[in-house]
């Protein structure tokens, strides 16, 4: 079979074989600090995930608790999009949302 082909063809056949079986070296740090990338990401993707259930939830705690009816609901959520937009372009930062209300005894960890 390979002796019909021409000298470039044997070339360019050898060139594709090496290209299939590229193989990676990692060291025990770099492999850590993919796991710790991965493990990090991952809850950052639960936390978004769950926000829409946290707003739901808030959104019920201000009707039920404290009688907000329909205009006062919709401007807190209305408020809760615009900090949240903010948050996104990077113009609000949630350690210093955390430091703000720690100084009123309001403590809240990550990922617990």
């Amino acid at each position: 079979m390979t002796t019909n082909m021409t000298r470039a063809e044997r070339r360019r056949a050898a060139r594709e074989q090496k290209k299939k079986k590229a193989t990676y070296t990692l060291t025990m740090e770099q492999m850590d600090e993919m796991k710790k990338k991965f493990i990090r990401e991952a809850k950052d993707m639960i936390w978004k995930d769950n926000a829409y259930d946290w707003i739901m939830i808030d959104l019920w705690v201000q009707h039920t608790k404290n009688g907000y009816g329909s205009k006062r609901l919709n401007r807190h959520f209305q408020d809760l999009l615009k900090e949240f937009e903010c948050h996104q372009a990077g113009e609000v930062n949630i350690g210093e949302i955390e430091r703000e209300l720690s100084k009123m005894n309001l403590v809240f960890k990550r990922g617990v």
